[in-house]
């Protein structure tokens, strides 16, 4: 296994501790340029844009921040940040282009912009793990929360009908949706496509394994009217008929080191298989010993194990092939870069990380390139980018002169092609 640099690099400023689950990349005003929103257990938001090491955007009393996420939860076209506090309270923030140069005055006089929520409600405290998605096949999102209590809760927006929604207020509330009780404790929640087409909502479990979470109308939506097999129906008819909504996936659980090591999970990993969908249903798995495992359905496609422990896991398309690297971090700053055949690379970051997360970031207007987001216990936040590689298999000086086709015309006009390769060597 060989080892690689990034050394672009930014260092931004932030003081506090994070929670795991408290740093998201997205783009929070809707400018199509990918920002990074980081809460600390203080109860401070902040929100960095493009190359400036200071907070963009600050929001202050939110509690002890457990997690946040940046999408369409209100439905309106227009993504929001969404915080979700220890003690129960979440949050909404709203951010238009049009603010961003009252944005950039505020700066140059010696200090971010305050953000004020446009909406608050408190829900059930202690949940660690947001995703914002249509788990429910209706085209509009939801949030879908995971607690330390071993339960899962959906909520969905409900717009008030007696008073109107502008950018300085939401009217309307959160409503619940459905309720999961889960065997084990909630490492992370995805929701991804299966190998038959359909959305699932997954949750990972401790020993390396999952479970699905069914909706309770398993017909409701656009999706509710699509053509099954007969094998599908008497499936969604047995499960219906039994009220089960929680389905267990044990997997690697018999093999696992540690059955009650925490498990992180991600889905929807890209593949660029032609034909009908051969890499539909990959899913990622890693445990907090050590444990990485790629997955299709009830099938293992491969499985090993490192001598770091891994509490993070995300995906990122690193060689810019279409493709998803799977990527997994450890405590002490050590991160696996692997593809889906397990080649695999590593890159050492310099401290221990409290936090870390991976996606696209704008640190020029209009364009979002690969990065990856390490926050550390010394009150700052590196933000690599540009975290790109050309391929994770090693590879020689001749394999990539005999891909230039400069050289190539060159080897042609000295009469040395077809024996290019010994010059080159020689």
């Amino acid at each position: 296994m060989r080892y690689v640099s990034f050394v672009e690099h930014l260092q931004l400023e932030f003081s506090g501790n994070l929670m795991p689950q408290a740093m998201v990349l997205g783009d929070v005003d809707n400018d199509q340029d990918n920002e990074l929103v980081a809460g600390n257990v203080n109860g401070q938001l902040m929100v960095f844009k493009g190359a400036d090491t200071t907070p963009w955007r600050m929001a202050s009393g939110l509690g002890m921040t457990s997690c946040a996420a940046v999408g369409d939860v209100c439905n309106t076209g227009k993504n929001v940040i969404m915080t979700l506090s220890a003690e129960g309270w979440c949050h909404v923030f709203s951010v238009s282009p049009n603010e961003k140069q009252e944005a950039a005055v505020a700066q140059a006089k010696g200090g971010p912009e305050e953000m004020t929520p446009v909406y608050q409600q408190l829900l059930a405290a202690n949940g660690q793990a947001i995703v914002i998605a249509d788990i429910d096949k209706d085209g509009k999102n939801e949030i879908v929360i995971g607690y330390t209590d071993r339960v899962v809760r959906a909520y969905s927006w409900v717009e008030s009908t007696s008073a109107t929604t502008g950018q300085d207020v939401l009217s309307g509330k959160f409503v619940l949706l459905q309720t999961w009780e889960l065997v084990g404790q909630v490492g992370s929640i995805v929701v991804t496509t299966g190998v038959d087409g359909q959305t699932e909502l997954l949750a990972s479990q401790p020993g390396c394994t999952y479970t699905t979470l069914l909706m309770k109308d398993t017909g409701k939506g656009e999706g509710g009217d699509k053509e099954k097999d007969e094998e599908e129906e008497e499936e969604e008819e047995r499960q219906q008929a039994s009220g089960e909504t929680v389905i267990f996936h044990p997997l690697v659980s018999s093999r696992a080191r540690n059955p009650d090591v925490s498990t992180e999970i991600i889905g929807n990993l890209a593949t660029d298989d032609a034909g009908d969908c051969p890499g539909r249903g990959l899913y990622a798995m890693c445990t907090l010993d050590g444990t990485l495992m790629l997955g299709q359905g009830e099938e293992i496609v491969w499985s090993l194990q490192v001598d770091h422990h891994l509490f993070s896991l995300t995906k990122l398309d690193v060689t810019m092939d279409g493709k998803d690297e799977i990527v997994a971090c450890g405590w002490d700053g050590q991160t696996y870069i692997m593809d889906h055949l397990r080649n695999m690379v590593r890159f050492q970051f310099d401290q221990p990380v409290n936090a870390f997360c991976a996606g696209l970031y704008a640190v020029t207007p209009g364009k979002n390139v690969p990065c990856l987001v390490y926050a550390t216990f010394h009150n700052n936040i590196t933000l690599h980018f540009n975290t790109t590689l050309p391929c994770l298999l090693p590879t020689t000086l001749t394999d990539v002169l005999a891909d230039k086709e400069r050289v190539t015309q060159l080897l042609q006009k000295l009469n040395l092609q077809g024996e290019g390769e010994v010059y080159i060597k020689s």
